[in-house]
């Protein structure tokens, strides 16, 4: 594996299985020899970071290749001038060398929300691949068995998961859902952008200021902790020869009444109902406020659209494998068939949710 990385040694596996031309005499003792160490090296990847997905995956690559050099071996595909037709396979050494792949160069498992339902399939296609091979065992069905339960494993392997990257963000984004009150969204967007925090709701409230006005006031003498609170003099043109300034804060409820100012009758109510309020004042007085509300983090919709379709696809394969409908050979197939809807659900448009566009609707990044 040193000198012929996993991904190019399974691209010549899966090239050397789907190309009849391409087959030349002995093609699936080389085709074994570049899917054995891509295997391994797979499974050892697990051993570092083993998880539901990752284990279940690990089970399909190495089911598929040991069912594969038991056919070379015993079930005469091993005989030299083998054809493999296109779609209609003989061998599962292309499935196993993807699914190995995936676990090398997988940068996720599974996040929190989608902890329990991996588990729940992960558990139905180990239980399936189980019975499966101790009903046809009791037959009398030794090789049925055996290829029965490598099937399962191979098409109930939700490898998609493992190309799924997490949500960037596991934290919801803050988001600017109202202003009330004239002036109230310019001047904490000004004071945001003056102190430069980097925070949720700096960032959520300086994007939402930028967005509504073209302009925003100068600040000098800002302090304060864009979490908590801030101060500044705002000061702006009000003629060509006029400037006009004022003494600014904006925070919660309790830092305007620190600084001696009560907040609106409106925020107080807002705050005591349970919303988020960022409270403005200027020239002593509280002048309005903010509503602060959360959205999901960006593609957490596709992100929960890809993982089902992956899962139901894993427990669909597992199911027709079962029923005997799928063998190893064939069974390769979807999960690289499922990785490739993935990837196309994940380049959908999907917004969000419509409970989460606001009035403003401006997010912290």
């Amino acid at each position: 594996m040193h000198r012929v990385p996993g991904p190019a040694a399974a691209a010549a596996v899966v090239v050397l299985s789907a190309v009849p031309p391409w087959q030349f005499r002995n093609w699936q003792w080389i085709a074994l020899a570049l899917a054995v160490p891509v295997v391994l090296a797979g499974l050892r990847s697990v051993r570092a970071r083993p998880g539901t997905a990752e284990l279940l995956t690990a089970a399909g690559a190495a089911g598929a290749l040991a069912w594969s050099a038991w056919v070379l071996v015993d079930g005469g595909a091993g005989a030299p001038g083998l054809v493999q037709p296109a779609g209609a396979p003989v061998l599962a050494l292309d499935a196993a060398a993807v699914l190995a792949v995936l676990l090398l160069v997988r940068d996720t498992g599974a996040d929190g929300r989608l902890a329990r339902p991996v588990a729940a399939v992960a558990a139905l296609v180990a239980a399936a691949a189980v019975a499966a091979l101790g009903f046809r065992l009791g037959a009398g069905d030794p090789v049925g068995a055996f290829s029965t339960a490598a099937a399962v494993l191979v098409a109930g392997a939700p490898a998609a998961l493992l190309v799924l990257p997490r949500v960037p963000d596991p934290s919801p984004r803050v988001v600017v859902a109202a202003a009330h009150g004239p002036g109230v969204l310019r001047t904490a967007g000004a004071l945001h952008t003056a102190v430069g925090g980097d925070g949720p709701v700096g960032r959520a409230v300086a994007d939402a200021a930028g967005r509504r006005h073209r302009t925003l006031p100068g600040v000098s003498d800002a302090d304060g902790d864009p979490a908590t609170g801030l101060r500044g003099v705002l000061s702006e043109f009000a003629a060509p020869d006029v400037v006009v300034a004022h003494a600014a804060l904006a925070g919660p409820p309790d830092w305007l009444r620190a600084h001696g100012v009560e907040p609106t009758a409106g925020a107080v109510q807002a705050h005591g109902q349970g919303a988020t309020v960022w409270c403005v004042a200027w020239d002593g007085v509280a002048r309005g406020w903010l509503e602060l509300a959360t959205a999901p983090p960006p593609g957490t919709r596709r992100h929960g659209l890809a993982a089902a379709v992956a899962l139901g696809a894993a427990a669909l394969g597992a199911g027709a494998a079962v029923a005997g409908a799928l063998p190893p050979a064939n069974a390769g197939a979807l999960p690289a068939g499922v990785a490739l809807l993935v990837a196309a659900v994940r380049l959908l448009p999907l917004p969000d949710g419509d409970r989460h566009r606001h009035p403003i609707g401006a997010t912290s990044r």
